[in-house]
């Protein structure tokens, strides 16, 4: 957000751009976690807790090996585990085809995250910082995943006030490591009876972060965003909207691009195409969209002609195409 800046997590790689090695560091304001693999953020007093800390360490090593690194309170020595069990591995992020679900994180109080002053660059960190200023408030929960895909799969760099989804950073010429955020509703912890106080106790409400069942939610992202950020149509669209960078796909430049498809509906053959004409409309517009907005409907479809006059009138002046 404008006013404040929070540290979701760095991402280190021990490994090179063959056999990536990630290790997810900072990871702060996460809780507990429990046993029996139950992170629906809160516990209760017939809860057997593995460990409580505020600090969690997650590695995601070359051979696919998921494991846990975090100092049990009360303890000296840090506590390590594997995701499922001893031995067990996942699919190496070098051997990615398509999707790689790696870490999620489910954000139910942004407002507890610690506050995170923006760093510079430097020769081998690179600051990445996700703003939207509907998306991300401090009481709106959200549900984050960090994942890899190869780049024979579509991807569009988009930020709505629904999702956020882009990438982090190339890890080799066939993968990337992205990011994709969402709403989400979780459910209240329930309040429960407490013997020894003789009262009703409410849990407390903890963000979490962990490994992933990566079919499970694979078939879901793919399931679900498929029309969305994993269409090859629509991120072609929007990444000529936002010459290859993120996009952010405001209400106002929805109301828009619903009028140039009016425009383009009466068009036949148009020698200049959809999101390139969008794209000189936006630049346009930019400062004051209001300024076309508050247009009658007739009067918006005079406007967008004036501009395809001019490009056709320019184009081969400035050598737009």
């Amino acid at each position: 957000m404008r006013s404040r800046s929070y540290l979701l997590c760095r991402i280190i790689n021990l490994g090179d751009s063959i056999s990536p090695d990630l290790k997810f560091t900072d990871v702060f304001s996460y809780g507990y976690m429990t046993s029996d693999n139950n992170y629906n953020g809160s516990i209760t007093t017939n809860t057997k807790i593995d460990y409580a800390s505020n600090k969690v360490e997650l590695s995601y090593h070359k051979d696919g090996s998921p494991l846990y690194k975090c100092h049990i309170k009360g303890g000296d020595k840090p506590w390590r585990s594997n995701y499922m069990h001893a031995g067990f591995r996942q699919i190496p992020i070098a051997n990615c085809k398509d999707i790689l679900p790696l870490v999620i994180f489910q954000i139910r109080r942004p407002e507890i995250y610690r506050t995170k002053k923006l760093e510079q660059e430097a020769p081998n960190k690179k600051v990445y910082i996700c703003n939207n200023d509907i998306l991300f408030t401090e009481k709106q929960s959200l549900f984050a995943v960090i994942y890899v895909r190869n780049r024979n799969i579509p991807l569009t760099q988009v930020s709505t006030k629904d999702y956020y989804s882009d990438v982090l950073s190339e890890l080799n010429n066939d993968i990337d490591l992205c990011i994709f955020i969402c709403r989400h509703n979780y459910p209240a912890p329930k309040p429960y009876f407490d013997i020894g106080l003789k009262g009703w106790i409410t849990p407390y409400a903890c963000n979490s972060v962990s490994f992933c069942n990566q079919r499970a939610l694979f078939d879901e992202l793919t399931s679900k965003l498929n029309h969305n950020i994993f269409d090859r149509a629509f991120a072609i669209f929007m990444n000529i909207l936002g010459d290859g960078k993120l996009f952010h796909l405001t209400e106002d430049r929805l109301l828009i691009l619903d009028e140039i498809d009016v425009f383009f509906s009466k068009i036949v053959n148009p020698i200049i195409h959809k999101p390139y004409f969008a794209r000189f409309v936006f630049e346009l517009f930019g400062n004051n969209p209001q300024s076309f907005i508050n247009q009658s409907s007739l009067e918006k479809q005079k406007t967008l002609m004036m501009v395809w006059n001019i490009i056709l009138k320019e184009r081969k002046e400035r050598k737009w195409f």
